[in-house]
């Protein structure tokens, strides 16, 4: 594989948009969590949900393991997270409050994103490692918590690809678009698993979408060559 495919495949190391250390020190109300990105709609994330369900349980069978947390270890987790965030919020006021029953939601979303980061964090890793199965894993329970992540689907891709698994890569990359249509990298991803496939229309098209949304002129450089190198190799 050339550098310049390696480059589309690379993974997002980006964290998640939720200000984590902002909430636990907060000793106020919390406001909701924000996103620059409008909301899936109920069927996208059902779609969505049922793709990385359906994952899950076919890569347990091929792996014959899961690194999803038990039940019980989430709740002691949580338990640990609320308890950290009342003793900072006592620290800060000197004396002691209870957290009301919409903070106690809003921290268990801050929470979830999180946990779900930290999946990503350690799936990153293993992707670096070349332990794609493992990274595969952990990908899947970053998608499992928070399903509406496209960064998430968009990694987990790249991990299915380098698994030879195309066809779930590419679902993968869908799914990634249809939660943020303007998110470049999957487009230039999809465009390399479309390539792959030998669906090379498809693969044109992407990767044009691709050079439409990037900022970074270097990394358009690098799509329009894969792009080109692509067109050269339809007209032989």
């Amino acid at each position: 594989m050339s550098r310049q495919q390696e480059h589309h495949l690379r993974i997002d190391t980006s964290d998640s948009k939720t200000n984590e250390a902002t909430a636990l020190e907060s000793p106020v109300p919390l406001s909701p969590i924000s996103s620059p990105r409008q909301a899936p709609s109920p069927l996208l994330l059902s779609q969505a949900s049922y793709f990385i369900h359906s994952l899950h349980e076919s890569h347990a069978k091929l792996s014959g393991h899961s690194v999803l947390l038990s039940q019980q270890e989430i709740q002691r987790f949580v338990l640990q997270f609320l308890s950290d965030f009342d003793e900072k919020r006592k620290l800060k006021l000197g004396t002691s409050t209870t957290i009301s029953d919409k903070e106690q939601e809003l921290l268990i979303q801050v929470f979830n994103k999180k946990l779900a980061n930290m999946y990503k964090e350690e799936g990153n890793l293993y992707l670096k490692k070349k332990r794609y199965a493992t990274s595969v894993d952990l990908y899947i329970a970053s998608c499992l918590i928070a399903p509406d992540q496209p960064i998430y689907y968009s990694n987990l891709a790249a991990a299915l690809y380098f698994c030879k698994r195309f066809q779930e890569s590419e679902r993968a990359c869908e799914i990634a678009i249809m939660l943020d249509p303007q998110y470049g990298k999957a487009y230039s991803r999809l465009a390399k698993v479309k390539e792959t496939l030998n669906k090379f229309d498809e693969a044109i098209k992407n990767y044009e979408r691709a050079i439409e949304l990037e900022t970074s002129q270097t990394v358009r450089e690098s799509i329009i060559q894969q792009r080109n190198e692509l067109l050269s190799k339809i007209k032989k």
